[in-house]
């Protein structure tokens, strides 16, 4: 909270970015600062710009396997590709600058669905308390004014990850899942190191 807060004033209102994988306890953790920070503070979900409601993503990804190309399975698998991050620039722009966002049809954590609508607000000055996995590529890396990484080990990720998500997927997919996270996310984390401000064990 005091690094944030001694953040120089770059625009109307900081963004702080918390990422890490699934599981690494982004929302507790997102949750708890924007407790702390108060109601200066809001929070904003990159799970929000899912490209396609789960099932479907599922299925996409099913069909891709099965065709055996190669560039087909990445475009589906790997899941920086699944959303749709041109939106989330230009909204996480639009919020920082005026302090109002209307959101339709965006992704659902609890229904899996692209069924949720939000009003946002931030006052003058607030904090923006950015979540997700895939913060740390171009274009969307330069919008933070501070990221911050919480480092788990991808064991206990896959416990944590597991247990939040058995309510909707098989053990196979979760396992699928799994595959992913050593394919595409721990590569992806190795690979953008540098735009990384801090790091926090939330092991």
């Amino acid at each position: 909270v005091s690094i944030i807060n001694s953040l120089p004033t770059k625009n109307t209102r900081k963004i702080i970015f918390i990422c890490g994988l699934g599981g690494a306890g982004k929302t507790e953790f997102s949750n708890s600062l924007h407790k702390q920070l108060g109601e200066s503070s809001v929070i904003f979900r990159h799970d929000w710009y899912l490209k396609y409601p789960t099932l479907v993503r599922k299925e996409r990804m099913r069909q891709a396997v099965a065709s055996k190309d190669s560039q087909r399975i990445n475009a589906e698998e790997n899941p920086v590709n699944w959303m749709d991050d041109d939106a989330f620039v230009k909204d996480l722009k639009e919020f920082r600058d005026t302090g109002a966002l209307s959101l339709t049809n965006v992704w659902n954590q609890q229904t899996g669905d692209r069924d949720l609508s939000l009003e946002i607000t931030s006052e003058p000055h607030g904090i923006i308390i950015v979540e997700g996995i895939y913060l740390l590529h171009e274009p969307v890396a330069r919008l933070a004014d501070l990221t911050i990484r919480l480092e788990i080990s991808p064991e206990i990720a896959r416990q944590r990850a597991n247990q939040r998500d058995k309510y909707r997927s098989d053990v196979e997919y979760l396992a699928y899942k799994q595959q992913l996270v050593q394919k595409y996310d721990l590569p992806y984390f190795a690979k953008y190191t540098h735009n990384i401000d801090i790091t926090i064990d939330n092991n």
